[in-house]
């Protein structure tokens, strides 16, 4: 009933059709079992570039902060500006440009590092990423944005602590991917004997198959000008 709105590649804000691979990733990460647990707790995507990662996890974050109660949600980027500018700024944009959710979300409960829902009791937060400001709160969903591009992971492993003593709490990680046995490649592995993490990993073996798979907003003349003018490790 919500529609949400988001930004496409024409520049306006319509309302959000899920492609085939956006609907298994969504109904993989809100999966539940009989009980109603998540069956997974912690959720990376590592996809290339404008495949969609950060707008995915805004759309889920907005729906646990409408559908959840006394929930704290986390954004945590490798800077503020970083995190203001692809998390935060996303959510708000897409509340703004959603009638549905600017009738159930108040201007006044924006504010520069919150967004609140006072009816249900959840904030969704932002701040400097720095161990000065990592600790104290308990956290429901922890929403972890470029971890590959991380400088250094104290407040994201701080920050993780915070979801132990909350039941059903979920941490979700987007990346790229990163050097072999980095810290990304590593939780990959790890995703293959713990059923709590489910990762998630696209990649084309070359651009032939990048140009049949990659989502359609994807300009591919862009792409392929991108490809001549890239070192193949940067592409």
């Amino acid at each position: 009933n919500i529609k949400p709105r988001i930004l496409t590649s024409k520049n306006t804000y319509e309302v959000f059709k899920a492609t085939p691979k956006q609907i298994q990733t969504i109904k993989a990460i809100l999966s539940c079992d009989e009980q109603g647990n998540f069956l997974h707790s912690l959720h990376l995507l590592i996809w290339p570039r404008r495949h969609s990662k950060s707008t995915l996890f805004a759309l889920i974050i907005l729906w646990l902060f409408l559908s959840k109660k006394n929930y704290t949600i986390q954004l945590s980027g490798n800077n503020e500006t970083h995190s203001r500018r692809v998390q935060f700024n996303t959510l708000i944009k897409i509340i703004r440009n959603t009638p549905a959710l600017k009738t159930r979300i108040s201007e006044k409960d924006i504010t520069i590092f919150k967004i609140e829902n006072p009816k249900r009791g959840n904030v969704i937060q932002m701040n400097p990423a720095s161990t000065a400001t990592a600790y104290g709160d308990k956290l429901d969903v922890l929403w972890v944005s470029d971890l590959s591009g991380c400088v250094d992971f104290s407040p994201f492993n701080i920050l993780q602590a915070a979801l132990l003593d909350s039941e059903n709490s979920l941490c979700l990680i987007d990346s790229n991917v990163d050097t072999l046995d980095g810290p990304i490649h590593s939780l990959q592995r790890e995703a293959k004997h713990d059923d709590s993490i489910f990762c998630d990993h696209i990649q084309y073996k070359d651009f032939k198959e990048f140009e049949k798979l990659a989502p359609p907003w994807i300009n591919r003349l862009k792409a392929k000008r991108l490809k001549s003018t890239s070192l193949p490790a940067d592409y």
